[in-house]
């Protein structure tokens, strides 16, 4: 999906970890213009908040499962397989235009949504932890780390093969 000539392959800036060839210019081209009509599509959903008038008081979480699907990307235990962005817009709370370096993972979703909804994630058993705090302060912390594990089902055979 989306218009691959808004991307020439000469102006491309590749990120570090891939393999500068022209395959892969052209795929990362393909993967530029499919972000692009994605951004496309959000933009449409956040429109559509406008005009039904819930735009002040919704909160949108945007993020994706893994990495982008290249080598060492998805799939992956890397970084780029691991680490993906997490968007909010809640007008009123999350400053605009802010970053964090918070470390936030899955897991953490659903205890944040309770905490929003009026309950106490503490009355449950979540393997996270809600980070409604970090909505509101980008400098606040969440958590030291995320875990990630690779595994090749249904897709394959179990990873790793033996144990190893």
């Amino acid at each position: 999906m989306g218009d691959r000539s808004q991307y020439p392959d000469d102006e491309i800036d590749l990120p570090p970890y891939l393999v500068d060839t022209e395959v892969t210019r052209d795929a990362f081209a393909r993967y530029l213009a499919e972000v692009t009509y994605m951004d496309g599509q959000v933009g449409e959903i956040l429109d559509t908040l406008d005009e039904v008038g819930k735009t002040s008081d919704t909160l949108v979480l945007f993020t994706s499962e893994q990495g982008a699907q290249f080598p060492g990307c998805k799939w992956t235990n890397w970084d780029s397989g691991l680490h993906t962005a997490l968007i909010a817009r809640w007008l009123g709370v999350t400053p605009m235009g802010e970053r964090t370096n918070a470390i936030v993972q899955y897991a953490d979703f659903a205890p944040m949504f309770v905490e929003l909804a009026g309950g106490d994630p503490a009355a449950h058993e979540f393997d996270g932890s809600s980070f409604v705090g970090v909505l509101s302060n980008p400098n606040k912390t969440h958590r030291s780390y995320a875990y990630g594990v690779h595994n090749n089902i249904p897709e394959g055979p179990a990873y790793p093969k033996n144990g190893y």
